[in-house]
């Protein structure tokens, strides 16, 4: 098992206080993204809720074979710069990594759809409204290569567990949850 600690290591995180914060420190939260990343292997990875840049980081440091992320911001939860997201992100991968960013909806007009296909990998890291989930779970899904991994973080809420498992229902596939911090589901294409 990895540490928060370690699998953060290097990452900038805003604020030493914020370090030293439950999330920072809970063995079944960010561990939880370098598993998936050291288990899944993906070469294409989508972040949705990218923020700082953490959990991203924590899936990239944990897989060998990362090629290219698209990164989604839906709306700006903080008043911190991506490009703090984006130097976490370097510091694993190499200043050269491919990463593209795009801070908005996914239904805005000047939403790059051409960059959003065929994806091993795609995660929703962060909080968001039952019909927002909904949208985004379904982009996510289209957005994934046949056999690609979808992972869903915040299920500790009953609402969105139910969207969860109603999301895969309808598409009679197998997920399986997991015990982290807010709890996490995941589900093959």
């Amino acid at each position: 098992m990895i540490s928060s600690r370690t699998a953060l290591s290097g990452m900038s995180i805003v604020g030493e206080e914020s370090s030293m914060g439950p999330s920072h420190n809970d063995p079944a939260y960010f561990p939880y993204y370098f598993h998936l990343g050291r288990v899944l292997n993906p070469s294409r990875v989508l972040c949705v809720g990218f923020d700082l840049g953490l959990q991203a980081g924590c899936v990239l440091r944990g897989c060998e074979s990362a090629e290219f992320m698209f990164a989604i911001q839906p709306a700006p939860a903080h008043p911190y710069s991506p490009r703090i997201a984006v130097s976490n992100v370097k510091k694993i991968m190499g200043k050269h990594f491919p990463l593209s960013v795009y801070i908005g909806g996914i239904g805005d007009e000047s939403f790059p759809e051409a960059e959003i296909r065929s994806f091993d990998l795609a995660f929703i890291a962060c909080f968001m409204p039952p019909d927002s989930m909904m949208d985004h779970l379904h982009f996510c899904w289209e957005s994934l290569s046949e056999g690609g991994f979808l992972s869903l973080d915040r299920l500790s809420e009953a609402s969105s567990s139910e969207i969860f498992r109603d999301f895969c229902k309808a598409r009679s596939v197998d997920f399986r949850l997991f015990d982290t911090r807010y709890g996490s589901g995941i589900a093959r294409k």
